[in-house]
Order: C-alpha cells, then sequence, then structure tokens
C-alpha cells in the first residue's frame, strides 16, 4: 500500500508491505538441511521526489515471525532485515528516452529462521548501482551492478542484472532477472527471478509519474 502527499516543490510518498513467505528447503548434497516453514513478514518505506531527483528510506522486512515454531536439528534458513537508502537523478536525452542512474546502499542482519533471531547475527553491507532507461515513456529498461561483503570479511558476493517493464496507462508489467557470484566458496548461487505487476488507482496522475 502507497500514499503520496503533495509538498509544493515535490512529492512524498509512504508505503507499507504485509505477506506471508513459504520456504522448503531439501538439500541433501553438500548438507543435510531438510526444513519447511511459513512466515509473516512486512515493512515500511518513505520516498521523495521532484521532476529531477529522488530519494528513498525503506526496512523491507522490517518483521519477520515463522507461523511454525519447530526448531530442527538440522539447522534453519539464512534470511536478512534490510535497511535501504536509495537516491538518484533524471536526465532527458531527447523527446523519447530518458536515463535515470541510482545508487542503494544497504545494510542487512543476517540471522536464521525459524530459529530465533540471535542463534546467528552479523552485519552485511551492500552497493548497487542502477541505470535505467525509459523508452517513448512505455518502456523501461534497466541494468545493474552490487556488490555486497559481511561484517566478518567472508562470503563476498558480486550481482549483475537486467530488468523490462511495460507501462500502460494506470498498468504496469515488469520482469527482473539478477545472477549473483559469491567469492571464497566454490558453490554457484541460482539466478533469481522477479515478476512485478502494479495499478496505480487514481484519474488523474502526477506529471512526471512514469518516470518515478
Amino acid at each position: 500500500f502507497s500514499k503520496i502527499l503533495p509538498l509544493g516543490k515535490g512529492n512524498l510518498s509512504m508505503g507499507a508491505t504485509f505477506g506471508i513467505s513459504y520456504i522448503d528447503v531439501n538439500e541433501a548434497i553438500l548438507t543435510t538441511l531438510n526444513n519447511s516453514f511459513m512466515a509473516v513478514d512486512g515493512g515500511l518505506g518513505v520516498f521523495w521526489h521532484n521532476q529531477r531527483s529522488f530519494i528513498g528510506l525503506s526496512a523491507p522486512s522490517v518483521f519477520e515471525t515463522p507461523l511454525q515454531k519447530q526448531d530442527p536439528d538440522n539447522g534453519g534458513i539464512l534470511r536478512s532485515r534490510s535497511y535501504n537508502l536509495h537516491t538518484g537523478s533524471l536526465f532527458r536525452l531527447n523527446d523519447e528516452l530518458y536515463l535515470k542512474p541510482a545508487l542503494l546502499l544497504r545494510r542487512a542482519l543476517v540471522y536464521q529462521l525459524p530459529k530465533d533471531d540471535a542463534v546467528i547475527n552479523y552485519n552485511l553491507w551492500s552497493a548497487d548501482v542502477h541505470a535505467s532507461v525509459f523508452i517513448e515513456g512505455n518502456y523501461l529498461i534497466g541494468l545493474m551492478a552490487g556488490y555486497s561483503k559481511p561484517e566478518d570479511g567472508f562470503f563476498e558476493q558480486t550481482r549483475l542484472g537486467v530488468s523490462a517493464t511495460l507501462l500502460f496507462n494506470n498498468f504496469r508489467l515488469g520482469y527482473a532477472v539478477q545472477y549473483n557470484n559469491q567469492r571464497n566458496i566454490a558453490v554457484s548461487l541460482p539466478a533469481t527471478h522477479t515478476l512485478s505487476v502494479g495499478y496505480d488507482f487514481t484519474e488523474d496522475p502526477e506529471a512526471g509519474r512514469r518516470v518515478f
């Protein structure tokens, strides 16, 4: 859920999320982890922008609580609770093309579910650079590159991704794929696929809504 508040020289958006995650792991090659459970999670965020720049703060997983409290002997699932700062600007290349570079900084607390949060705790620091191009106001193509480093210095991770979004009136449909590479470990990490669908319930959309 999100709400937009006009502030004269810009707009302030506030949002909240709530959902249920189902996790099912049955891995017997490298470990003997066999676990499945459901968790309730939610987050908050605030975002300000005008026609040239933007900045936002968010905590997409400000809480996460497992619905099942079992504590299996073979361990739990690593999860992260992140706090994000993202900012960027918008550049008009011509009448049909807009370039929107952005920087995302993230601090995440890594913990373990369904065990108690205190079982494993360490901070993970990340930085991502995004470059998006709007084409004819109806298409959005994006590229990203990122780097993460935990406070203990092990398992540094790099990532590359690409996304495509179709904007049609108040409707939007997007797909993104991200490839991850983890250093200091001879394991190939799976790619992450994200499908997103959205709709703006407004009869008079704000100017510049499509590029933010």
